[in-house]
């Protein structure tokens, strides 16, 4: 027992034989065919790269059977981010999208590692650590931008949401000649010519020669109630509920027009004219129907005269100045304390 003890601490090196020449030496210095051969027990009393196979140290071929690396570690792909909240719609709220929540899908797990032993016997790896499951969840998405109710317009509401609260509806005018022969255009809308508050539609009070939005009450009503059966109290005056305008003049309410099922002021554009017999008497000159509407003819500026249709021959008819140059469209083009009339802010 002594002996073997003493044989298996002193790790052995026996070389089989010298070399007589030194080119048949091997990459390791050794004469072929005697390199040296250690006695172990373990793999650790072999030297780097070796491993103890039955009290014989051998190197790995390249890993030594039943001693296969482990898998590779996949890593699971991260969960998708979760859909940002929907936009705000009209009507004046503001909606805050929820953050989307979602779990990622785990990686696969690491195959183990297989190598053909000296022996021919397969060895195989432990396996590899799965991914990892874990995703973030989505942004919450950006609230929805404030819209009124309505037509849709864009808001032009004061910072603390007073009076000037409204939404802007497109302009349907910007010259006079938009709204008829005797009509004028003020900040985008219409007025009729009148004498007395009986030419105005119902609302309207006639006020220097034109139809204009009464600013006090009608005093007619306060609830719809109060107007009877088929009618809308608006600003204290009863406006009759319709199909189409015809209803209007039946109701008693002929300079009205039919509005979202309710007779009102008729604000929008109105031709001159259809025709150039249209025209007779609008100027002191001869006009043509151009694009519904009264225009002289001109060759230059000098055939726009006084009572034309206009100062500067453009395009072989007669235009006022403003129609060449304006200088607005709606009285938020003017400066403050102005109102934008016929094209011109005055």
């Amino acid at each position: 027992m002594k002996t073997l003890g003493l044989f298996v601490t002193i790790a052995l090196v026996l070389p089989l034989a010298a070399c007589e020449r030194r080119d048949r030496c091997d990459s390791n210095g050794w004469c072929d065919g005697t390199s040296p051969v250690y006695a172990c027990y373990r793999d650790r009393d072999c030297p780097p790269n070796n491993y103890c196979n039955q009290g014989i140290c051998a190197p790995n071929l390249p890993v030594p059977p039943g001693r296969g690396t482990g898998g590779s570690v996949v890593t699971g792909g991260g969960g998708s981010s979760g859909i940002g909240g929907a936009t705000g719609r009209d009507g004046g709220v503001d909606t805050i999208g929820t953050g989307g929540s979602h779990q990622g899908v785990g990686g696969n797990t690491g195959a183990g590692g297989e190598h053909p032993g000296d022996a021919g016997i397969s060895s195989v790896g432990g396996t590899g650590a799965g991914g990892s499951s874990s995703a973030t969840g989505g942004s919450t998405g950006a609230g929805g931008t404030v819209v009124p109710p309505g037509d849709g317009g864009a808001p032009i509401c004061g910072a603390d949401g007073g009076a000037s609260c409204h939404p802007r509806t497109t302009p349907v005018c910007q010259f006079d000649h938009d709204c008829g022969l005797t009509g004028r255009c003020v900040d985008g809308d219409c007025q009729s010519s009148c004498t007395v508050t009986a030419n105005c539609g119902t609302g309207e009070v006639c006020t220097a020669g034109y139809c204009v939005t009464s600013t006090t009450s009608g005093g007619q009503c306060v609830f719809n109630a109060d107007c009877g059966a088929g009618a809308t109290c608006i600003n204290g005056y009863c406006h009759a509920d319709c199909s189409t305008t015809a209803d209007c003049a039946a109701k008693g309410q002929g300079q009205d027009v039919c509005l979202a099922g309710i007779c009102q002021p008729n604000t929008g554009a109105q031709p001159q004219c259809r025709a150039n017999t249209d025209c007779v008497g609008v100027h002191v000159t001869v006009d043509d129907c151009v694009d519904a509407v009264c225009r002289t003819p001109c060759l230059s500026d000098t055939d726009c005269c006084v009572g034309s249709s206009g100062s500067v021959c453009q395009m072989g008819y007669c235009l006022t100045a403003h129609e060449v140059a304006p200088q607005c469209h709606v009285t938020t083009d003017c400066a403050a304390n102005q109102t934008c009339i016929d094209a011109t802010c005055e």
